[in-house]
C-alpha cells in the first residue's frame, strides 16, 4: 500500500491511533484526479507535525469519537508530492 501525507486531520488520525483503530477513513487528493474516499492503514500515514498537544482540540475529537460520532474523513495526498513539508510516521508522533 502506498504512503500518504496528512494534509488535514492529524488529530483525528492520532485519536484513531490511541484507540487502536487499524485504519481511518480518508479522502485522497491528487492533482488532476477526482478525489477518492478510502480507508488507509495507520502505518501508511505521515504527519507534518512531530508533536501534537493533548489540548482542548485533541480532546474535542477524542470525546466525539468516544461518543460514536462519525467524523469527516482526513485529507491525504501521496507522500512526496510537491510542496509538502517533511513528514514523520504517525506511529512516532508525540502527544504532549
Amino acid at each position: 500500500m502506498p504512503d500518504y501525507y496528512i494534509s488535514a486531520g492529524v488529530r483525528r488520525s492520532l485519536v484513531a491511533r490511541e484507540l487502536g483503530r487499524p485504519d481511518i477513513a480518508a479522502r485522497v487528493i491528487e492533482p488532476g484526479q477526482p478525489d477518492r474516499l478510502v480507508r488507509i492503514s495507520r502505518g501508511s500515514l505521515y504527519s507534518p507535525k512531530a508533536v501534537v498537544p493533548r489540548d482542548w482540540r485533541y480532546l474535542r475529537v477524542l470525546r466525539a469519537v468516544l461518543a460514536g460520532r462519525i467524523l469527516d474523513p482526513i485529507e491525504v495526498e501521496p507522500l512526496g508530492a510537491p510542496q509538502q513539508s517533511s513528514g514523520i510516521a504517525l506511529s512516532v508522533v508525540v502527544l504532549q
